[in-house]
């Protein structure tokens, strides 16, 4: 084992070091637990048959009503024309040629908006 303690050090300095080691082993894996990268959480919006005639279920978000997702697998329940809802995605890597009428998203939740909750 190398000692890392410098030659002058007291030895209390040299065990707050290690509990401070210690303590930044313990927290790191918990500060890597978050959403996905390109996830969106919490958003509301509502859903949309797009284009009208078809049955191409997409989510309009309030916050960006320019961002069209198209939801990889939108629950039959939920096939209703500007149906409330608040849901989180996560985009995903269009395939390669595909023209999409929006972003393509992997849905990760998804529940209808309480109308009697004030926004």
């Amino acid at each position: 084992m190398v000692n890392l303690r410098p030659v002058n050090a007291p030895p209390g300095r040299r065990s707050r070091l290690s509990w401070a080691l210690v303590l930044l082993a313990l927290l790191a894996p918990a500060a890597c637990q978050r959403a996905p990268s390109g996830a969106k959480t919490d958003l509301a919006g509502s859903v949309r048959r797009f284009p009208v005639d078809s049955d191409n279920w997409v989510l309009v978000a309030d916050n960006a009503p320019g961002e069209i997702y198209v939801p990889d697998a939108l629950p039959e329940p939920f096939h209703e024309e500007g149906l409330r809802v608040r849901f989180a995605i996560e985009r995903l890597q269009p395939a390669p040629n595909a023209r999409l009428v929006g972003i393509p998203v992997r849905l990760l939740r998804i529940a209808r908006e309480d109308p009697r909750r004030p926004s």
